[in-house]
């Protein structure tokens, strides 16, 4: 008799190991969906106001659901970030095509020079861009809508917008 209760007894302790492993594990996959989010003002490689505006784009597209969302809004480095290029301290680049759904920004990136946003999901309209150093400007295969605006890009030498349902033209 001694001896069953000797065998429950330690079969009582593996099952609450077995749950405190489960348990630990369980915190574990926890901890990384509770990833420390990216603080602007800790950034020291690119301007607080174009942090920002990554991360606006980011929310505004459902970043946590995007196909690799690798660096964006998990570290104060977003020039290290999936799709992000930055040159002397300021995003010149940016590539999002990640399943990316719903409304585009109006993007504060005076240095940006390509923007690629393409074959995603976004829609709604084209916000009127105020970047003075865009030269590539890509959104084609989205589900944009209404009238292409009258941007101010003086620097822009291709601008592809097809695969949407826009009107007008780029003048």
């Amino acid at each position: 008799m001694v001896k069953i209760i000797w065998e429950d007894y330690q079969m009582f302790n593996k099952i609450k190991v077995y749950q405190r492993v489960i348990f630990l594990i369980g915190l574990g996959l926890s901890a990384g969906e509770l990833r420390a989010a990216t603080d602007c003002n800790q950034v020291t490689e690119i301007p607080v106001s174009e942090c920002q505006s990554l991360l606006e784009l980011y929310n505004s597209t459902d970043g946590a659901n995007w196909t690799d969302k690798t660096g964006w809004n998990e570290t104060n480095t977003p020039c290290s970030w999936l799709g992000v290029t930055c040159t002397e301290g300021h995003v010149t680049a940016l590539n999002a095509n990640n399943d990316l759904v719903g409304t585009l920004p109006n993007l504060n990136l005076p240095n940006l020079r390509q923007l690629y946003i393409v074959a995603n999901q976004l829609s709604g309209s084209i916000p009127d861009f105020n970047l003075p150093n865009l030269e590539i400007f890509s959104l084609s295969g989205n589900q944009l809508t209404g009238n292409i605006p009258n941007f101010n890009l003086p620097k822009l030498k291709q601008l592809f917008l097809g695969g949407n349902q826009l009107s007008g033209k780029y003048t």
